[in-house]
C-alpha cells in the first residue's frame, strides 16, 4: 500500500507542477535603480505566474511532498524490519502484505498456503519482535 501511495503522491505532485506551468503569465513592472551613481530609478518589465494561484499550488506541492517523504520513511522502516526476519517465507509474506499491498488470500495463493496460516505467521513474527524489544 505504501508503494502505491508513494507513486500516487508522485503523480499528484507532477500534475500540480503541470498546473503551475499552465497558469497564464502576467506582466508587470518593478522599480529598481541603476547600479552606479547617480542611481537613477528605472522600471523593469517582468513576467511571472499569478502570485496567489502559484502560491496556493506551491503550498499543495509542499504538502504532497511532505506526505510522500513520510511514506518513504515508513517504507524504509518496514524494509529495515523485514531484513531482521530470519525465516525466508516470513520475509516474503511481510513484503507481499506490507509493501506490495496484497491480501492474506492473495499471499496464500502465491505461496500455496491457506490464507489463515498467513495471519498466524504474521502474528507469530510480531510477537517475537515485541518480546525482543522488551
Amino acid at each position: 500500500m505504501l508503494l502505491r501511495e508513494r507513486d500516487e503522491l508522485a503523480r499528484k505532485i507532477e500534475k500540480l507542477y503541470q498546473r503551475i506551468e499552465q497558469l497564464p503569465d502576467v506582466y508587470d513592472k518593478v522599480q529598481a535603480s541603476q547600479d552606479e551613481f547617480p542611481f537613477v530609478e528605472i522600471h523593469i518589465p517582468v513576467k511571472a505566474k499569478p502570485p496567489r494561484e502559484a502560491a496556493q499550488i506551491n503550498h499543495l506541492i509542499h504538502l504532497q511532498e511532505k506526505r510522500k517523504a513520510e511514506a518513504i520513511r515508513a517504507l524504509i522502516e518496514i524494509e529495515e524490519y523485514i531484513q531482521t526476519i530470519e525465516d525466508s517465507e516470513d520475509r516474503q509474506i511481510f513484503e507481499m502484505i506490507f509493501l506490495d499491498g496484497m491480501t492474506y488470500r492473495e499471499v496464500g495463493e502465491a505461496l500455496h498456503m491457506d490464507y489463515s496460516w498467513i495471519s498466524r505467521r504474521i502474528t507469530r513474527q510480531l510477537q517475537k519482535a515485541t518480546k525482543a524489544t522488551k
